[in-house]
């Protein structure tokens, strides 16, 4: 209890305590004592925290003990390798808990704590290219990635697709309640910023804002279908022409980077007579 004697005086509006150092129902009660002197001197206690054990269980007994000694306000925090499955466990428990500290399992990424980003070509001077090896094919020529809504009129807007495209090939605007809006933006060109820095908070306005478009099943942890990203026709067309070419040309080897702005340009030509 000196510790946390100590500990408030130094913070005596701002003091969460760590009470499962030894027994976290007794850690609980000397917080209520430490609480109370708090109280009589004009501060208020800001909460205990708990990082072990069964944090639903011993989070219901802690309230208890801070209600009991008149200390209704102080919050209950949580941390212990938490991630958002254990955390929407605990609320379907009614843990009393008021707030979580996440850690290790959002720094760390699992279970994939290595993302292996890879640059590929797509494309030069000399047209569109594409990789075919197994299990690395990728998308050739300069794409955009359109999400499409529903916007009836009177109604907001309701995401319903992703569709990656060839850049420039979908409006925005297709005058049958539907809007399509390119997600990719220029940030960084030749090692320089050409955009201006956000403020954080219009990041979260724009953040939260997106997220309202999207239905509550799929911002659900574990929503009932995950919602496809498909290719558009013309870039399906585009990756089918410089297949073909490839296996006219390298007898059907497949793990090479391939050129194929004839074919791009003639598709072209024919969707939109560019």
């Amino acid at each position: 209890i000196d510790a946390f004697r100590a500990y408030a005086d130094t913070f005596p509006d701002a003091a969460v305590l760590l009470i499962d150092t030894y027994d976290t129902v007794e850690g609980a009660k000397k917080a209520a004592v430490v609480g109370q002197e708090l109280a009589a001197k004009g501060h208020k206690l800001k909460g205990v925290r708990l990082d072990s054990g069964d944090l639903i269980e011993l989070s219901k007994q802690v309230r208890t003990v801070l209600d009991d000694a008149g200390l209704e306000d102080a919050m209950i925090f949580a941390s212990n390798d938490l991630n958002e499955y254990k955390i929407a466990e605990h609320r379907k428990q009614d843990a009393k808990i008021d707030a979580y500290g996440v850690g290790t399992e959002l720094i760390t990424a699992k279970p994939v704590a290595a993302i292996p980003g890879v640059y590929k070509l797509v494309e030069d001077n000399g047209g569109a290219k594409m990789k075919l090896s197994p299990e690395k094919k990728s998308y050739p020529g300069k794409k955009q990635v359109y999400r499409h809504f529903f916007k009836p009129p009177g109604y907001p807007e309701e995401f319903f697709r992703d569709i990656i495209a060839c850049e420039g090939e979908y409006n925005t605007d297709d005058g049958q309640k539907i809007v399509i809006k390119p997600l990719l933006e220029r940030r960084v060109e030749n090692g320089s910023r050409v955009s201006e820095r956000p403020e954080l908070e219009s990041v979260r306005a724009y953040a939260k804002n997106e997220l309202d478009k999207f239905s509550d099943d799929l911002k659900r942890i574990r929503p009932s279908f995950e919602q496809p990203v498909t290719t558009s026709p013309l870039l399906e067309e585009i990756m089918d022409c410089l297949s073909e070419q490839h296996e006219t040309k390298q007898d059907k080897k497949t793990n090479a980077i391939i050129g194929g702005n004839q074919f791009e340009n003639d598709i072209l030509e024919r969707r939109y007579a560019v």
